[in-house]
């Protein structure tokens, strides 16, 4: 069983963004895992940056694209039809539109405690909160059995997926994801000693 940070492919792929920033601003700092549905409206999206930052990239959209940020995830139609039936309990399918191209946007509602918190590599600030996940991180198997797509609830900044999602891809395959392996269960986690400086807590700055 594994566990992996799904990021848009950059090298190859194009990312999108909103085409009036002001709807960007409105989603960036929401409350994550809660529904956008009520609120939602057909957005216009456009082709993201290249890697210069300043001109319109080279590259393709594909199957999966980001969308402005990691917790903002759009399939084609045909990425959808492959994974509705798989993740939809999950979350939600959001429209959007990508010049003539119906896209969406998947807005992940399910957040999972599935951490394994004395074993994992966390930052905290003074007061307790996380201020990340640094890694490296460890979690418990038997919680994530039934698992396809979640947030982590400790700190649900990045959407994490399991190797059942990968598969899915891989066989229809589809174009676009970045996988970044973040857990094996065949890693065992180290003993941690007590001088261990991921142990160590940082100064809360706010």
């Amino acid at each position: 069983m594994k566990v992996y940070e799904v990021r848009g492919n950059y090298k190859k792929f194009a990312d999108l963004l909103y085409k009036d920033r002001r709807v960007a601003s409105s989603f960036y700092d929401r409350e994550p895992g809660v529904s956008l549905a009520s609120e939602w409206e057909n957005f216009e999206v456009i082709k993201g940056v290249g890697n210069d930052g300043l001109t319109t990239s080279r590259h393709a959209v594909g199957n999966f694209a980001e969308l402005e940020n990691s917790r903002d995830l759009t399939f084609d139609d045909r990425a959808k039809a492959a994974f509705e039936p798989l993740i939809e309990r999950f979350g939600e399918f959001l429209p959007v539109r990508y010049g003539n191209q119906a896209r969406w946007m998947f807005n992940c509602l399910h957040l999972l405690s599935a951490l394994s918190i004395d074993d994992s590599v966390i930052t905290r600030f003074t007061d307790g909160r996380i201020m990340h996940l640094r890694g490296p991180l460890y979690f418990k198997p038997g919680l994530l059995i039934n698992e396809w797509i979640f947030l982590p609830a400790e700190r649900p900044a990045e959407i994490f997926v399991t190797d059942k999602f990968v598969k899915v891809v891989e066989e229809h395959k589809l174009t676009g994801f970045n996988f970044n392996e973040i857990w094996d269960s065949n890693d065992k986690p180290p003993v941690q000693k007590a001088h261990d400086p991921a142990l160590i807590t940082r100064r809360d700055l706010n």
